[in-house]
């Protein structure tokens, strides 16, 4: 069976029979640390996500990326009027990505999960703010797997609008969208990552 919790306010927690399997972040979260910019702040993602074992696979606020934050959506080198905002590095001030709101959350014995609505937006003119998309998460986490097992099955669809009179342009880049913070101990020494198809993060 799978629920969804509210266990402080803040957050959304999704578990299979008691077991967790992803937080989803409501509130804002600010940096853990002084020396970081305000700027990091932000909320409308997934950390911590769960392997069965009880470990997170997911980072946040990491020390080399610390804009980089657990399962997140945000495109980096976009151009929007006259101006070049950035959703993914946040420490630049000119664009971010922060929730509008949650939908529906629903329970059951075959997935359970939420819909939330998120906001990308334009920080780029100085002392104004602009919504360019709107954004809605369907998360589903679904009801088998587990600790005997070894594995969860959850899945994100990312519906995104334009909500202005002027086209967002995402140039051809080498990241940007959808993206996992490893954990923080997924060094290349103790970790590959193979598709589906047989590929791997490993260059000949």
């Amino acid at each position: 069976w799978v629920t969804v919790h509210d266990p402080d306010g803040r957050t959304l927690e999704v578990q299979v029979r008691g077991e967790k399997v992803l937080r989803y972040n409501c509130a804002p979260v600010p940096p853990p640390q002084d020396d970081l910019p305000e700027s990091l702040t932000r909320n409308a993602y997934l950390h911590p996500v769960w392997a069965p074992s009880g470990r997170s696979v997911t980072d946040d606020y990491s020390p080399d990326h610390p804009h980089q934050r657990g399962i997140f959506f945000a495109w980096t080198e976009t151009r929007f009027e006259d101006r070049t905002p950035d959703f993914w590095n946040l420490v630049e001030g000119t664009g971010t990505v922060r929730l509008k709101g949650l939908g529906e959350q629903f329970e059951g014995p075959v997935f359970g999960g939420f819909r939330a609505f998120h906001e990308h937006v334009d920080l780029s003119i100085p002392g104004e703010e602009q919504v360019v998309l709107e954004e809605t998460w369907n998360v589903r986490v679904y009801g088998f797997g587990g600790r005997n097992l070894g594995f969860f099955l959850f899945d994100i669809t990312s519906e995104q609008t334009n909500v202005t009179s002027s086209p967002l342009i995402l140039p051809e880049y080498h990241y940007g969208g959808m993206a996992v913070r490893g954990a923080r101990d997924w060094t290349p020494e103790r970790l590959q990552v193979r598709t589906s198809s047989g590929s791997t993060d490993r260059f000949e």
